[in-house]
């Protein structure tokens, strides 16, 4: 057997130290050898114009080629140009054809004269205000085209979104080339309303106040882009489209009209758990991101771990601070650990919308910690930190294509009480990526793989992080197999890697999981000093999502590999989309 599997790899490296040593192909196999005369064009320009593409003919490849070499000889002025092709065997006898490529270039051309044909005299100076078509340059079909459609666009920019600018005749002759255009502006027109089609939830006042002051106001293009712009920037649609104007039987008014897909902003879940020694954990989470209709975020949530193990959570955010694509939030956590330390946490955060699903957070935070165990009695804290993040998934609930990505730091200043009632000063440092990445295994296909990567790291200027200082590990949320928050670490790098088979109804599927955390602590020496113990830890188990009258039902099973599956980590879960 073991002879086989080395004859095979023998025979694979041969193969591919004999495919390596085969001669490159040669260049001119990737295009029509041809031979050209009278064109004034580079001849390297000529040949990447007879590039071949995969499985094209010689004949068609010259037709090709032919066109593209009018062409070029047009748009540099001569505009009479002409070309055609003769085929004839080459010498060598081998089957491909050589190809003699006959060029009359003919006069070149510059164009000498304009001509503007308006039905007044303020549409004259209009549109030669935004024509920058200049005379003596020479006379390309394409540039003119070009020309003609910015002065349409400069045109339309300033309120006038019926204008018309066409050619009525292009000539030329031994003097040079004319052109004769013949143009409009039509009436200018004024935003009556601004309408947004699609919402349910949010309010059309809202809607219009996230586009911005554009009712009562001229037509701009321009404008009218930003207010899409900011609509896609709230974070509150799933998609946003600038459908353009409807008119109101009056040219000289019109509608701004947009269209918006809106996700399920609001959500309740329920979830209970039975963790080591029979012990029952569970968590109440009532989130609406967008509370009537105004935008406005309100989080409430609620979270044991065990008896003495219990977290408070309260979040508000205000948007359209200033008028602008800012939120203003507010969060307060009461995070009580038992009998090792309580933690309260209130802070600010700024969130300001880049683009759509594309945002950056500035934070501001106070926090008070008394601590039972160790040296540091009680702390006070300020930290001041950052992310930016871009979500691209196709649901923000049940994804199953799309990228999220987020990246955090902060930095924290601590002011610590010690046992002996001594103070002192410190400083820590934090760190936090994430990926989420979520792809179906084929097109259409209900089968489908997520991958979440994430790494957190926090530094301290001490020897050793404290108690209340390391990141919790462990859970539904982050290391499934394990209880929650069953590891404190200084730093870790976690992957959740899901196969998940979706059903026929929305919210249904089935997923098996494998999750595994490398982790690293400081922990002190019996002979003094520290040092960095590093870990790894593994979960594997099953997923399943069920829909109910009240909601989806979820039920996860996990296991670390090695243990007896009765000591596995159930967890029960119900949420509610609304």
């Amino acid at each position: 057997m073991h002879a086989r599997v080395a004859l095979r790899s023998l025979v694979g490296a041969v193969v591919l130290v004999v495919v390596a040593l085969q001669p490159p192909r040669p260049a001119d196999a990737a295009r029509v050898p041809v031979e050209v005369r009278g064109a004034s064009i580079a001849s390297r320009r000529i040949e990447a114009l007879f590039e071949r593409a995969p499985g094209a003919t010689d004949s068609s490849t010259v037709v090709l080629g032919l066109a593209r070499l009018v062409h070029e000889l047009q748009e540099s002025g001569w505009l009479d140009a002409r070309a055609r092709a003769v085929a004839r065997d080459s010498a060598s006898g081998s089957p491909s054809a050589a190809w003699r490529i006959e060029v009359a270039e003919g006069r070149r051309t510059r164009l000498a004269r304009v001509t503007l044909e308006t039905s007044s005299r303020e549409d004259s100076i209009a549109f030669a205000a935004a024509l920058d078509l200049v005379t003596g340059s020479w006379a390309a079909p394409g540039a003119i085209g070009a020309a003609l459609d910015r002065a349409l666009d400069r045109v339309v920019e300033q309120g006038f979104p019926y204008a018309e600018l066409s050619i009525t005749s292009f000539e030329w002759d031994s003097i040079g080339a004319s052109l004769r255009l013949s143009a409009a502006r039509g009436p200018a027109v004024t935003i009556e309303r601004v309408r947004v089609d699609g919402l349910r939830a949010t309010r059309p006042a809202f809607a219009r106040r996230l586009v911005g002051a554009l009712e009562g106001a001229p037509y701009r293009p321009s404008r009218a882009r930003i207010g899409r712009d900011r609509l896609a920037r709230s974070g509150l649609f799933r998609t946003v489209e600038w459908a353009g104007l409807e008119g109101r039987g009056d040219f000289t008014r019109a509608d701004l009209v947009y269209k918006v897909e809106e996700p399920r902003y609001s959500a309740a879940e329920a979830a209970l758990g039975i963790q080591g020694e029979g012990r029952l954990v569970g968590l109440a989470d009532l989130k609406l991101d967008n509370l009537a209709g105004t935008g406005r975020a309100l989080r409430l949530a609620w979270r044991s771990d065990g008896p003495g193990l219990q977290r408070f959570h309260a979040r508000y955010a205000e948007p359209l601070l200033f008028g602008g694509p800012l939120a203003l939030e507010g969060a307060v956590t009461h995070d009580l650990q038992d009998t090792l330390f309580t933690r309260t946490d209130a802070g600010l955060r700024l969130t300001f919308g880049l683009e759509a699903r594309r945002r950056l957070e500035l934070e501001l935070q106070d926090q008070r910690v008394v601590s039972r165990l160790g040296a540091v009695r009680s702390v006070e804290a300020a930290l001041t930190g950052f992310a930016i993040e871009s979500d691209v998934r196709d649901d923000l609930v049940e994804p199953r294509r799309g990228i999220r990505g987020r990246i955090e730091g902060s930095q924290t200043f601590q002011r610590e009480r010690l046992v002996d009632g001594t103070r002192r000063k410190t400083t820590l440092a934090t760190a936090r990526a994430l990926l989420e990445w979520h792809r179906p295994l084929r097109p259409r296909s209900r089968a489908g793989l997520a991958l979440e990567l994430l790494g957190s790291g926090r530094f301290s200027a001490r020897d050793q992080l404290e108690l209340h200082d390391r990141f919790p590990l462990g859970g539904a949320s982050s290391l499934r197999g394990f209880d929650e928050q069953q590891l404190r670490v200084d730093r870790y790098a976690l992957s959740r890697l899901e196969w998940r088979l979706f059903g026929s109804r929305r919210g249904e599927r089935i997923a098996l999981f494998w999750d595994h955390a490398f982790t690293g602590t400081r922990l002190p020496l019996a002979t003094g000093g520290t040092r960095v113990a590093t870990r790894s830890f593994d979960g594997v188990g099953f997923g399943l999502r069920l829909p109910a009258a009240a909601g989806v039902v979820g039920l996860d099973f996990g296991l670390e590999p090695g243990r007896p599956l009765l000591e596995g980590r159930l967890h029960l879960q119900l949420t509610s989309l609304f």
